[in-house]
């Protein structure tokens, strides 16, 4: 992977969202907390906090981080955001409870949207386990990442007039071949086998580079990548 292949992307939102205020900073920001409002109040409920004090902690430290202009000292030298962000959070809730502040969610200044009983919907479908609170935030943002990452792949190919192609792949992706009858997947496209398998190679491939492109916006140094994909890949491994 070269330098200039990812120079526009790497640490590209965590820049904007902690730069001037502008309207591209505002809007980088409030990407930021989508993708990572759900890990935030996973990790919350998680800690034994309830619903709604879950939602107002978090839209609090978004709030806070408008405010204070906080994204400012998230230095791209000292690698991942995510663990930044996490650490950010247990300042934020330390600070709530030690000068006792109302939680007011958002504080008038709300930028993203908590559906608290979506949000719960979510987390009840979790397995029941004794997984640590900072590991369930890991896993969540793995599933973000790669929920996105499958978002921009499927549009790459259905921009492309590809969409069927991507629809068919995409599970025998998501089964990572267990289970996947290729003998069939080949007649039902109309491919040959070979075809087929050069087709998956390179969706696989895409895949990998959507990912990257994913990590690198909230990644340091480009050494930390490898680091931050396998960091990625035991995240989504771990059993609930």
């Amino acid at each position: 992977m070269t330098e200039s292949r990812f120079a526009s992307t790497r640490w590209s939102l965590v820049q904007l969202a902690g730069g001037e205020n502008s309207p591209e900073g505002r809007a980088a920001l409030e990407e930021l907390c989508s993708r990572y409002w759900y890990p935030l109040y996973a990790f919350l409920r998680r800690s034994g906090r309830a619903p709604e004090e879950a939602a107002d902690l978090v839209q609090g430290l978004f709030t806070s981080l408008i405010e204070r202009e906080s994204l400012g000292g998230a230095d791209r030298d000292l690698g991942r955001f995510r663990s930044w962000l996490l650490g950010a959070l247990n300042h934020h809730v330390a600070d709530v409870y030690k000068h006792k502040q109302a939680l007011k969610r958002g504080g008038g200044h709300a930028i993203v949207s908590i559906d608290v009983d979506l949000a719960e919907t979510r987390y009840h479908v979790l397995p029941v386990s004794d997984e640590k609170p900072e590991d369930l935030f890991d896993r969540q943002w793995a599933q973000t990442v790669m929920e996105r990452s499958f978002e921009s792949l499927g549009g790459e190919y259905k921009r492309r007039g590809q969409g069927e192609l991507y629809d068919a792949l995409r599970e025998a992706l998501l089964a990572d071949g267990e289970g996947v009858d290729r003998a069939q997947l080949a007649e039902q496209l109309g491919m040959e086998a070979g075809a087929l398998r050069v087709a998956l190679h390179r969706m696989r491939k895409r895949l990998r580079d959507h990912i990257e492109s994913e990590v690198l916006e909230t990644v340091g140094p480009e050494a930390d990548l490898q680091a931050e994909i396998k960091d990625l890949l035991d995240a989504l491994g771990q059993r609930g």
